[in-house]
């Protein structure tokens, strides 16, 4: 029997215990859960289960991520956080909202998006039915929320509702303003255990005794100080000092809120009373003066036209306090003679009236169990019901190329520029009628009449833009529907939404122009639909009689989804993070990373000593000529252009064997630093698993280092930056050209500039069988003027035109993400630049055996925990195909456009018909053919993709034609 996954806000219970429920809070595969020392986040003791090793318990302590087969749990009534197996739980529930996107297994292609939600819950009421104006012991009370008789069971939850109607995440209307509310101040009522009832003087001094809530509601058990009493306002009774400070909160109410206000309704009939932006802190005056609209996602049309109208949204949780909405209709439907459908009574709603609980109303029940339910469109548009527990989230979910029914899609090819010369207008804007997942093929409808416009984000617009230009318009879906690519076309930005986004609608006109009126609130609503003919249906849920209309895109502006719920945390202090001063840093730390030992042949094969005021890497040679007061001019390092190459740093595709890399040198010198750490390396890495092109041993190969007497190019990022000003400056650049030119790796190639040399560019080719191999990467580099103090600027550049980056530590606008550049942020000492030890080889051994590496996914910030799971064997098989045809895509350009430094080395690479020349373009279109073919052949069809083997009918497609573009370079270079 398969292992049960869990994932975080689901609901469980212990096996042996069934009601002991909690939420999981940490998972191994939820990298966003991942802070370090997760102790910090919890009031009380993370507590180890027994069948957790104390080592492993410690490094979670220390890293905050659950070991394998582990999950950290908030048990809901003991206050208790716990690491603990998945083997001791139970699923009860899987919290899914409508907009969610799930599978069915993590082996599923096809994924479908959570289109309507239901639940059936579980309820225990907060009062004493025998004597609610009695506060049971506390033993009684925990008892007493599954006491069989008090118990209901299944009840719906569109027969309920939140008991407070104003809570932290409402959306609310005030004044022509849409805002969401980020925090509240109660006034908080008590009843002691004598029948006293006291308006304490402050909430905060409240402590729950059973849970951990972070705003009360009337029910809980709370204890506080005397004096919070003494002082408090007495409703009834006064303050005696011999009762026990602990109590039944019996009401609850809001005096203050705070709100983040996000959207004003344009062409208010009032624009001059509604034009100011309300305060941020609402008083009780405005709170209580009827102008306050909370949008209540679970109202629905009163008459049913159709299925839409149907389609529900709960966000009910264990834990949460609820009301019936018809108090008195639930007593009389749940009497005692309802059964479930498995024949489980349902229960008795007992209604207390107000006259026997001191005027408050103590009808409110505790959510103890939630079952949802829910209603999925798949990608191939069939619609199921399903229960959540069945449903697993989809990891894939942030891949650009993914599409779902009803999205609207634009192609990668542009018009061309409008006068202006800056408009961005695709080819062409069609409607996502279906997906066939597994073969990367959406089926889409066209919208023959559409005007889609852009303004770029950036100025050499280079990058996906995101906003909509004025006169933007859709137009209706016609003709045939027509199979593409996934990799051909993508989600156009701005103009799409996504169910359960918050939006305004637009003044606008047309046929499908929704005109709202005067003091009413129709300008506002939830997206509930996404239509196959392009347009959107919107729910007018802050209507008194709320209704669905449908709606052009372009006429609705979004205000607020769930993707924005981070936009409201606070800011991560990042200075809070510990760091180590350089004179912490221990220079004979030994953890190995990087296999290989890099050699360094600068003072006769000796090994390198560390001198005390020095680098690591200073030879007798080097240290001797610091004592001259070397011109600029001459600091032309040894064995610079036209130097004999040594062996290789790494094992060639020659030598598979680590040992056989280091054969033909006389000595090595010492290990140095570890290789840096990416976004998220697994630490298991190494470059010696990487299979890099062996180059050298081409004749005519061009040398791997060398000096050039131009000066740098225009397009070197770092040409106007200023360059070293003292002979100090250039001795410590003359060590790195020194080691450069005797140790780089095949297939690595710098070059650097006899004006400039401080600067460097870099040429790397892909090491084979990885998504990059035989692809040119090319990186700027600089050293700064307190270099080796500072570690080298780098800058990638990227020629992926803003169709997405190629890994996750080369970003489309240069950045380089690496521990050692200073870049990314690692706990590891030894990860980071070392002044003493860190040098520019090593910088470029981490991009070779730790970034250009077979299965890029788990480079992912995080992700590297998510190696060898099953969740994560699909959404790496498609990083790597779309990977594979980008890099393919560097192929090209570095062909068709010049790489300044590089011109000729490309030409050897790729083009060169002279004897001995590697002819990597004749063997990237054999390489890409052969994946064609074993792709496209019939006993291959039900194979397993990995993205660099085979890859999906949608992936052909794409690389199909990037063959052609190869082959015809590879004719236009025959021909000429």
């Amino acid at each position: 029997m398969a292992t049960q996954s869990f994932y975080v806000e689901d609901i469980c219970a212990l096996k042996h215990n069934p009601t002991t429920i909690g939420i999981v809070e940490r998972t191994l595969g939820d990298v966003d859960t991942h802070e370090s020392h997760p102790q910090d986040q919890y009031d009380t003791r993370i507590k180890r289960h027994e069948d957790i090793p104390h080592s492993q318990f410690q490094k979670f302590l220390k890293d905050g991520i659950p070991p394998s087969g582990t999950v950290l749990v908030s048990w809901d009534a003991d206050q208790e956080i716990q690491l603990i197996p998945t083997v001791h739980l139970q699923l009860l529930d899987r919290c899914l909202l409508v907009g969610d996107v799930v599978k069915r297994n993590p082996r599923d292609h096809t994924s479908g998006i959570v289109v309507s939600t239901n639940a059936l819950c579980t309820l225990s009421p907060v009062a004493n039915y025998e004597d609610p104006n009695k506060l049971p012991p506390l033993e009684i009370y925990k008892a007493g929320l599954l006491d069989p008789k008090n118990i209901l069971v299944d009840i719906p939850a569109a027969e309920l509702q939140h008991s407070q109607t104003l809570r932290e995440g409402n959306i609310i209307i005030y004044k022509d303003w849409v805002g969401r509310i980020t925090d509240g101040y109660d006034v908080v009522t008590v009843r002691l255990g004598n029948g006293t009832v006291v308006e304490v003087e402050d909430p905060s001094d409240l402590e729950p005794l059973l849970g951990d809530y972070e705003r009360f509601e009337v029910g809980d058990i709370v204890r506080t100080v005397k004096g919070n009493l003494r002082r408090g306002k007495w409703v009834f009774g006064s303050f005696n000092p011999n009762v026990e400070p602990v109590g039944q909160i019996v009401s609850v109410r809001s005096i203050r809120a705070t709100v983040r206000w996000l959207f004003r309704r344009l062409g208010t009939p009032n624009p001059a009373t509604s034009s100011a932006e309300p305060p941020e802190e609402l008083e009780t005056d405005d709170l209580e003066s009827g102008e306050i609209h909370v949008y209540d996602k679970t109202r629905l049309p009163r008459s049913a036209p159709d299925a839409l109208s149907t389609i529900n949204s709960y966000d009910f949780t264990v834990g949460n306090r609820v009301r019936f909405r018809d108090p008195a209709g639930a007593a009389m439907k749940y009497d005692g003679s309802r059964f479930t459908s498995d024949g489980i009574p349902q229960g008795i709603a007992r209604r207390i009236p107000r006259r026997d609980t001191l005027g408050f109303d103590l009808n409110v029940y505790r959510l103890v169990q939630v079952r949802t339910e829910v209603e999925v469109q798949w990608q191939d548009l069939s619609i199921t019901p399903e229960s959540s527990t069945s449903l697993i989230p989809d990891s894939n979910v942030e891949d650009e190329n993914e599409v779902w029914p009803g999205e609207i899609i634009h192609t990668d090819e542009r018009k061309p520029l409008d006068d202006d010369n800056w408009a961005y207008q695709p080819c062409k804007v069609g409607i996502v009628q279906g997906v066939r997942a597994q073969d990367r093929i959406a089926q889409v409808r066209w919208c023959p009449d559409a005007v889609l416009r852009y303004a770029p984000q950036d100025e050499d617009d280079s990058f996906a833009p995101a906003t909509v230009l004025p006169n933007t318009h859709l137009g209706t879906a016609s003709g045939s529907i027509e199979e593409v690519s996934l990799y051909d076309i993508q989600v156009a930005p701005g103009i799409n939404k996504r169910r359960g986004d918050f939006v305004v609608i637009m003044p606008s006109t047309g046929s499908n122009a929704h005109i709202s009126e005067p003091d009413k609130l129709d300008w506002f609503g939830e997206v509930i639909s996404l239509g196959l003919d392009g347009l959107f249906t919107v729910r007018l849920g802050a209507l008194d009689d709320v209704r669905d209309i449908k709606v052009a895109p372009e006429a609705l502006t979004l205000v607020f989804s769930t993707d924005m719920e981070s936009d409201f945390d606070d800011d991560v202090d990042y200075d809070e993070y510990d760091s180590m001063d350089e004179d912490e840093m221990s220079d004979d730390e030994d953890v190995e990373v990087i296999e290989q030992r890099i050699e360094y042949m600068g003072n006769g094969g000796e090994p390198i000593e560390a001198d005390e005021d020095e680098t690591a890497w200073s030879t007798e040679d080097e240290l001797e000529s610091e004592n001259a007061d070397t011109p600029m001019t001459d600091a032309t390092p040894p064995n610079a252009a036209g130097a004999p190459k040594q062996s290789s740093v790494l094992p060639t595709s020659n030598t598979t064997d680590p040992a056989n890399a280091t054969a033909t040198t006389t000595a090595t010198a010492p290990a140095p630093a570890p290789v840096a750490r990416t976004t998220g390396m697994i630490e298991s890495a190494s470059v010696a698993t990487t299979d890099i092109l062996s180059l050298s041993t081409h004749p005519n190969a061009p040398p791997s280092f060398a000096i050039l007497e131009t000066s740098p190019p225009p397009d070197h990022k770092y040409a106007s930056d200023p360059g070293p000003t003292s002979t100090r400056d250039l001795r410590r650049i003359t060590k790195e050209h020194k080691i450069l030119s005797t140790s780089l790796p095949d297939s690595v190639f710098v070059r650097t500039y006899e004006s400039r040399l401080d600067l460097l560019r870099v040429l790397i080719v892909g090491p084979m069988e990885t998504p990059y191999e035989l692809a040119p990467f090319v990186i700027d580099l600089r050293l700064p003027s307190d270099y080796p103090s500072s570690p080298p600027d780098a800058f990638f550049h990227s020629w992926t035109d803003g169709h997405g980056p190629v890994n996750p530590n080369l970003y489309e606008d240069g950045k380089i993400c690496l521990s050692l550049l200073g870049t990314w942020h690692t706990d590891e000492r030894n990860e980071s630049w070392n002044p003493a030890r860190s040098t520019v080889l090593q910088v470029l051994v981490s991009l070779l055996g730790l970034v250009l590496v077979k299965e890029p996914y788990y480079n992912e910030a995080g992700y590297e925990a998510r190696a060898g799971t099953e969740e994560s064997r699909v959404p790496s098989a498609l990083y790597n195909e779309r990977t594979y045809f980008r890099s393919r895509a560097f192929i090209t350009r570095a062909l068709t456009q010049a790489v300044s430094g590089f011109e000729e080395e490309i030409r050897w690479l790729y083009v060169d018909r002279k004897d001995g020349a590697p002819r990597l373009l004749d063997r990237a279109v054999e390489l890409a053919e052969g994946i064609i073919q074993r792709s496209e052949a019939e006993e291959a069809a039900e194979a397993a993709k990995d993205g660099i083997w085979r890859v999906s009918k949608g992936a052909v497609v794409k690389l199909r034609r990037q063959v052609e573009d190869l082959k015809r370079l590879n004719l236009s270079v025959d021909s000429s």
